[in-house]
C-alpha cells in the first residue's frame, strides 16, 4: 500500500475546501452540501464561538432541530476566559 504525498493530500484538501466554497458560494445550496460542510468543519476542529446575539441563534435553532442524529457534530457553548 503507497502512502500519499503530503503536496497531494495538500492540493486535495484545498480543492476539497473551494469546491465547498463554490457551492456555498452559489446561494442555496442544497441541504447535503450543507451537511457536508458542517461535517467537514467538525471533523476539521472548528468551533462556532457564541459571542453574538446571531450565533447563540443559530446554535440553539440547530440544537432544536427534529432530525438530529448519533453523527451530527454537537454544539457546545464554551466562553473564553478573559
Amino acid at each position: 500500500m503507497a502512502s500519499a504525498k503530503q503536496s497531494a493530500l495538500d492540493t486535495l484538501h484545498r480543492l476539497y475546501v473551494a469546491s465547498l466554497t463554490l457551492e456555498l458560494q452559489a446561494g442555496q445550496p442544497s441541504a447535503a452540501v450543507l451537511a457536508v460542510i458542517g461535517s467537514f468543519l467538525a471533523k476539521s476542529g472548528v468551533k462556532a464561538c457564541d459571542d453574538s446575539p446571531n450565533m447563540r441563534r443559530l446554535a440553539r435553532s440547530f440544537a432544536e432541530l427534529p432530525f438530529l442524529s448519533d453523527d451530527t457534530p454537537s454544539i457546545t457553548h464554551e466562553k473564553k476566559a478573559d
